[in-house]
């Protein structure tokens, strides 16, 4: 998947059922939390998402942590705020020039900011399997 989206490059971690329902319908918000808003969250960093792209395929299959799925998309910044479950604020890394890496959307990211979908399978991109 390609795109001519301007935007940041963000990663979003997930399992590979969740990752095949993004690639049919872009991202969509989950239920809200406690404040009644819902979110998407992505990060800065690919190593962050495939990280938590194995928690949460670890929850999903008993433990198994093999299978998992990074999600990568252009979304500007300025639709994204610093994630609040982290101490790293915009704020206090504005001086260096940079925001907080973990970060979340309150907006459904549409299929075509997709710009990939890396599907692993102990730590290896599986481009074999029927996805």
């Amino acid at each position: 998947m390609t795109n001519n989206l301007k935007g940041k490059d963000f990663y979003h971690g997930t399992s590979w059922e969740a990752a095949k329902q993004i690639e049919k319908e872009g991202m969509k918000r989950g239920k809200p939390w406690f404040n009644g808003e819902s979110y998407i969250w992505l990060t800065l960093a690919h190593p962050q998402a495939a990280e938590y792209g194995k928690q949460i395929s670890g929850n999903q299959h008993e433990g198994d942590e093999s299978k998992y799925a990074v999600v990568h998309v252009k979304w500007p910044l300025d639709k994204t705020e610093a994630d609040p479950e982290y101490d790293e604020t915009d704020e206090s890394l504005a001086q260096y020039d940079e925001v907080a890496s973990f970060r979340r959307t309150p907006y459904d990211i549409p299929r075509t900011a997709i710009v990939a979908l890396e599907f692993y399978d102990n730590d290896k991109i599986d481009n074999e399997s029927d996805k």
